[in-house]
């Protein structure tokens, strides 16, 4: 075999495991997704791999946070960088199964609120969400270039 087939080998194993890992989470009962996540690697024979997670997910984490003062999808990145470094510690993914569970009320009693406000309580709360999105926005331009 040559260099270039054995690498599309390597690469469309590795595709494939990251996809049966997510179908793995998905299947996982919302509050247990993180720690089943982290026992199923705890038994990883690689330490190299353990420590390139976790320098990854914390670089995604501080990434994130920047993201926040900027335009940009700053949770998502912090909730990526989180789920890596959920993988090697126990802490952390009890504290994100927690965490989903509490998203998760939260998103329910707010599609609660939204559907049972009127149209005019609903204009009132999309209004001032593009308030505080105008501003902060302005916020940051201010911040950046306006020193």
């Amino acid at each position: 075999m040559d260099a270039g087939r054995v690498l599309a080998f390597r690469r469309e194993r590795m595709i494939a495991q990251w996809k049966k890992h997510l179908r793995d989470f998905r299947k996982a009962p919302a509050g247990e997704r993180f720690v089943r996540r982290y026992r199923a690697q705890k038994g990883s024979d690689r330490p190299w791999a353990r420590i390139a997670f976790v320098a990854l997910g914390i670089v995604l984490i501080v990434g994130g946070a920047i993201l926040l003062v900027i335009p940009g999808p700053g949770l998502l990145v912090i909730a990526f960088g989180g789920a890596l470094v959920a993988q090697e510690f126990l802490v952390v993914a009890k504290a994100l199964d927690w965490l989903e569970l509490a998203l998760r009320k939260v998103y329910r009693a707010g599609t609660r609120i939204w559907r049972q406000a009127s149209k005019l309580a609903r204009a009132a709360i999309t209004a001032g969400a593009a308030l505080c999105a105008a501003g902060a926005g302005y916020l940051a331009w201010l911040w950046f270039f306006d020193s």
